[in-house]
């Protein structure tokens, strides 16, 4: 597959830990026109972390935490690429090939957007794979929708899918890739707010793609929701 035109969006809050490691995988990836980190309001050493990689790695800084979605959209508005894939910032075990079988649906046009599926415990099923962070799309498909969206905090992902339900989204497979947890990352404290407003956003979220009655699909979501955050200490 030839080199792409590719803008590389990772949106972190508090992620020194494994931020380096991402963008390095991304740099010697070699497929992306740019990476551009936007950091939402960290308290910890998050820019320091990636300072290391010098001009490769293009830093948008904000002092207040702003939410995942207004992060998403600062990227896209000053991505330069045709297509842009979305990364979080705290991934372990990512792959160029991980990164190959993102973008490869999109840029051959079999699909509108992928969505990483991360690796999860085998002894439930993976309740975060219709809300990945790991998307890749064409940037032209998300500029008429950037007003909607940024405030959307956590609730972005439920967003996109409702939005690009009737046209082709692909799931791609990442056995090997997990996430830090958000007590692995933050004091309990903090942790436990970030997670009570992940709730409180994709509930939300939820509640505005109801029309009517409560269908199936909308019981389906919530239930996913309550579930996820249910596991959500473990790591998905």
């Amino acid at each position: 597959m030839t080199t792409p035109t590719l803008s590389v969006i990772i949106p972190v809050y508090n992620e020194e830990r494994t931020l380096p490691g991402v963008v390095e995988i991304v740099r010697t990836w070699g497929k992306a026109a740019e990476i551009i980190v936007v950091n939402d309001g960290s308290t910890d050493d998050t820019v320091a972390s990636v300072k290391q990689f010098g001009k490769t790695v293009q830093v948008i800084s904000y002092k207040k935490n702003k939410g995942k979605a207004f992060a998403m959209v600062a990227g896209v508005k000053i991505a330069k690429a045709r297509y842009v894939l979305f990364l979080d910032g705290d991934l372990i075990g990512l792959t160029h090939r991980d990164l190959d079988r993102l973008i490869a649906p999109v840029i051959r046009k079999q699909a509108v957007m992928t969505i990483g599926v991360r690796q999860t415990n085998k002894k439930r099923p993976n309740l975060a794979k219709p809300i990945g962070g790991e998307r890749a799309i064409k940037r032209d498909d998300l500029l008429p929708i950037l007003g909607e969206i940024k405030h959307l905090g956590y609730g972005v992902e439920l967003f996109l899918n409702n939005y690009f339900k009737k046209r082709d989204v692909r799931y791609v497979n990442m056995p090997f890739v997990s996430i830090l947890t958000k007590y692995e990352k933050q004091t309990f404290q903090e942790g436990t707010v970030s997670y009570i407003k992940e709730a409180i956003d994709l509930t939300r979220e939820v509640a505005k793609q109801q029309t009517g009655n409560v269908t199936p699909h909308i019981k389906r979501l919530y239930k996913m929701i309550l579930e996820y955050l249910k596991y959500a200490t473990l790591g998905t």
